[in-house]
């Protein structure tokens, strides 16, 4: 499964006001940046994270990764400066750019 052409092209549409938006396919989803600094990820099952130092009140999970230690070949998981949006953002550009503004300044 891979993240879809269409919602891809309706969030870099979304994202448009921010200036400089580029994507590109990452690991079956899609990674935005505004002017070069990775501002979101859309999941292979279609959930856009935002990327934020900090967690930011009303945001969702965060993004984990497994990684496998090459000492012990143990997995574990960890956690990665992405979190999940509301579903509304996708019906709301200025609210998607607000914030991924508000994680910019954080």
């Amino acid at each position: 499964m891979s993240a879809s052409p269409e919602l891809a092209d309706h969030i870099a549409e979304l994202l448009a006001p921010l200036g400089g938006i580029s994507r590109r396919r990452m690991f079956g989803g899609m990674a935005f940046r505004s002017h070069g600094e990775m501002v979101a990820i859309l999941s292979r099952s279609n959930e856009l994270y935002l990327k934020s130092a900090t967690p930011l009140d009303g945001l969702g999970r965060q993004l984990v990764s497994r990684r496998t230690d090459k000492t012990s070949g143990e997995k574990h998981e960890i956690g990665l400066p992405y979190y999940l949006l509301p579903e509304s953002v996708l019906d709301d550009g200025a609210a998607l750019c607000n914030w991924v503004r508000r994680a910019q300044a954080a």
